[in-house]
């Protein structure tokens, strides 16, 4: 098994402490347990109550917790589909290949031995139930990479899909979603999480009969992989949890964030009731972990970290980590440095999985086997790195080399964040051109919070770990190079096959999907925009076609009725915003950009029309809080908000039947120039506007908190503006919104 020394600092033999002992260890080698193995999605350490969260309430969480070895220290990657990469190959994601969650980026490469494959040549049978996201390609799919049965979505989420392969089923939600089962679209019923437990516990208790039907005892172990896509946005979950917490917290989406965490945690309760009433609980280990920082319910708790999802800092990277194994395993806390890449080692040496020598030479995690049998053992010096990739597809790596990275051992955590700014505020979502570093270094014993950067008092701290980091980035780069100038297929797969079973319908743009993916592909390849040339001599003048969002519609009048309100950014969703909710609704928008307060001030009442509107979903924010030439804010925040309260009372005056939802201002990079805004501002407007909303009854889309986290992956570079793929992302969310407080009709 390779050792990459710069990555594990890791000596051939451990050292025994208390009463560990060699044996310990060989008893749990070759016991083969049933695994059952439950991941998450984007839930942080501190959405757990038995973490200290003083709102949310996680009873079978914290039975795992209390019933188990829990890794205190154990981290994993700051986004998705690198974390789930690293898992399955017991080594940086960056080794397979992945380094975005998007774009083929996210493809693991096939070259890679998985986890489900060496359990499977063990005598395993291997099943996942949810999420997979490393491919979605055939032969990256999860049933040629060892699963024998398969049960998931497409994508990073559902009804997410992107320019190329990564993306699921079109018009997937929440609730009654499609599911491809073996190869063939299930259309399910239900709410997602009870989608995927209940299809999982269904499997568990077919190997079960297998076992008992043997004859012979224990004949056949099963390893069971239950990835959900929740809590991860669109935040959704059935009303009854979402009113757990309605009067517990100040957002609703972050009440519905908790409802999906309390959700998942039934289901776990469930899980754990099937295995004891199968009888097998003894024989079982059940894993749970989450894959990445946290990210809604870090408003409310977030166990004192700095950072959260997409950042290298403590709080983007440390996860849960319960392992339990009633009988087998004694309860305990495991403070040693752990990471996912030690999850495949530890299965396989449970299992008495023979490792082939690809394996061997593949795997860079250390087996925990050692610290689940005692957790208190001797665990040599490790260094670990970090890095959220996503520098712009198709670019030299080598430019982001120290753009949002760290490199952290036992006890410092030394980090350079994605943009030079005043700590504490390094825009971590922005992954900037980065070829010198901007070190911070945290010591993790005594400053858990990364409060105290100590960089200038201890620089032999920082000489030792980059250069560490400068060895491993030169061995590990050229791997990372796989899928960065990969072209992805003019279909969709599950588009294709979904498609092919159901039938294919044609876009309300009156393009079919195929020649909408096909130029959503060509103008990824295409990169950024180049710089303008030099201008031509002018010709006559021509006049421009009206942006096909700002269109008139012809309302169907049995659908209600809606009306978005707001400048560019939503006229760049409008269109999928109606293709959202083609059939449920008749989405209008005011036939231009709405500009600033001032200007909503003067129009409002002429784009209300006669107010006969059901839904309105609203904005101004953006042109507001932009510099004049003159250096001056365009409107003044004591302005804005008294704006604010005279264009609600107008709405309520005009439209008394419209249900009225007030959309967050998106968040934008620092140094915009032209015209010049400051990235303070917007939290700022955004909690003037928050002010009002509340004091108005008005509810919130909080469509900032959902794009922050995922700035990179669907902003323009240094703009205040989206791509294609950022706009339909952010359809969802709106169209979501809206379908929630749509009457019946």
């Amino acid at each position: 098994m390779r050792r990459a020394a710069c990555l594990l600092s890791i000596c051939c033999s451990l050292l025994i402490a208390g009463h560990f002992t060699l044996a310990d260890a060989a008893d749990l080698t070759g016991r083969k347990p049933n695994i059952v193995f439950v991941i998450t999605d984007d839930q942080g350490y501190g959405d757990i109550s038995a973490h200290g969260n003083p709102v949310l309430q996680t009873p079978n969480l914290d039975r795992l917790h209390a019933e188990g070895v829990r890794f205190t220290d154990f981290h994993v990657s700051p986004t998705c589909s690198p974390t789930r990469s690293s898992l399955m190959s017991g080594r940086h994601e960056f080794r397979n290949g992945v380094t975005h969650t998007i774009l083929e980026r996210e493809r693991m490469s096939l070259g890679t031995v998985t986890l489900p494959q060496t359990l499977k040549a063990a005598g395993y049978a291997t099943g996942i139930f949810g999420k997979w996201h490393l491919g979605d390609e055939a032969e990256y799919q999860p049933n040629r990479r060892g699963f024998d049965e398969v049960f998931i979505h497409g994508g990073g989420g559902i009804g997410q899909s992107y320019p190329g392969s990564c993306g699921d089923a079109p018009g997937n939600k929440y609730f009654d979603p499609a599911i491809l089962h073996n190869g063939k679209f299930e259309k399910t019923k239900g709410y997602c999480t009870d989608v995927f437990f209940a299809e999982a516990m269904k499997w568990i208790e077919a190997q079960a009969k297998v076992t008992r039907a043997a004859g012979q005892g224990r004949t056949q172990p099963f390893f069971c992989y239950i990835a959900t896509n929740a809590p991860h946005g669109p935040l959704d979950c059935p009303p009854d949890y979402e009113a757990r917490y309605s009067s517990k917290v100040d957002s609703r989406d972050v009440a519905k964030f908790f409802g999906m965490v309390a959700n998942i945690d039934d289901n776990l309760g469930k899980l754990l009731q099937k295995l004891a009433d199968l009888g097998i609980e003894r024989d079982t280990l059940v894993i749970f972990m989450n894959d990445n920082g946290g990210t809604a319910g870090t408003k409310v708790f977030n166990d004192g970290m700095h950072g959260q999802k997409g950042t290298p800092y403590r709080g983007g990277t440390r996860a849960a980590s319960f392992w339990r194994w009633p009988g087998t395993l004694s309860p305990a806390d495991c403070r040693r440095l752990a990471a996912h890449i030690d999850v495949y080692p530890t299965l396989a040496q449970l299992a008495g999985a023979p490792l082939s020598a690809a394996a061997q030479a593949q795997i860079e995690g250390r087996s925990l086997v050692p610290l689940l049998a005692e957790p208190q053992a001797e665990w040599p010096d490790r260094i670990l790195f970090t890095h959220t990739g996503r520098w712009p597809k198709g670019s030299d790596a080598n430019l982001a080399k120290y753009a949002n990275c760290s490199i952290r051992n036992p006890r410092w955590n030394l980090v350079s964040p994605g943009k030079p700014g005043p700590r504490g505020n390094p825009n971590p979502a922005v992954v900037s051109k980065r070829t010198t570093p901007n070190w911070e270094l945290y010591d993790l014993s005594a400053d858990p919070g990364e409060t105290k950067n100590l960089a200038a008092e201890h620089p032999e701290v920082i000489a030792e770990l980059s250069k560490a980091y400068d060895k491993w980035w030169a061995e590990v780069v050229p791997a990372t190079l796989e899928n960065e100038k990969a072209a992805g297929p003019a279909i969709n797969p599950f588009h294709e096959i979904y498609y092919r079973q159901f039938g294919k319908p044609t876009s309300a743009k009156g393009k079919s999907d195929e020649v909408v993916a096909q130029a959503s592909a060509k103008e990824d390849a295409a990169g950024p925009p180049k710089a303008a040339a030099k201008p031509k001599p002018a010709r006559p003048a021509v006049r421009r076609k009206p942006s096909p969002s700002l269109q008139p519609i012809v309302d169907d009048p049995k659908l209600p009725r809606v009306l978005l309100i707001g400048d560019s950014i939503s006229m760049g969703y409008t269109l999928e915003v109606r293709d959202f909710l083609k059939g449920k609704a008749n989405v209008h928008r005011i036939p231009t950009n709405g500009g600033p307060t001032i200007n909503g001030l003067m129009h409002l009442k002429t784009w209300l029309g006669d107010g006969k509107w059901d839904v309105i979903h609203f904005n101004w924010g953006l042109h507001d809080l932009k510099y004049m030439p003159d250096g001056h804010l365009q409107v003044a925040p004591e302005a804005y908000e008294k704006n604010l309260r005279e264009l609600v009372a107008q709405m309520k005056e005009v439209a008394p039947g419209a249900k009225l939802i007030w959309c967050s201002t998106t968040p934008y990079p620092e140094g915009l120039t032209d015209p010049k805004r400051v990235v303070s501002d917007v939290t700022k407007y955004n909690a003037l506007a928050k002010k009002v909303m509340d004091e108005a009854g008005v509810e919130i889309n909080d469509l900032y908190g959902f794009v922050l986290p995922r700035m990179a992956e669907l902003q323009i570079p240094v703009n205040v503006h989206f791509h294609e793929l950022g706009s339909a992302v952010m359809a969802t969310k709106v169209g979501a919104e809206i379908e929630k407080r749509l009457p019946k009709k």
